[in-house]
């Protein structure tokens, strides 16, 4: 039961790298990814 939750927050922490990393990439087409302090954690 503990790897299970382990693996669930492993992915868990894996998609939101790469959602944090898409909506980068998409705030770049706006020029936004630098300027807003959002996307920055």
């Amino acid at each position: 039961m503990d790897f299970l939750v382990l693996f669930l927050d492993l992915g868990y922490l894996k998609i939101l790298k790469i959602l944090k990393a898409c909506n980068c990439i998409f705030a770049r087409f706006s020029q936004t990814c630098t300027t807003t302090p959002n996307y920055q954690s």
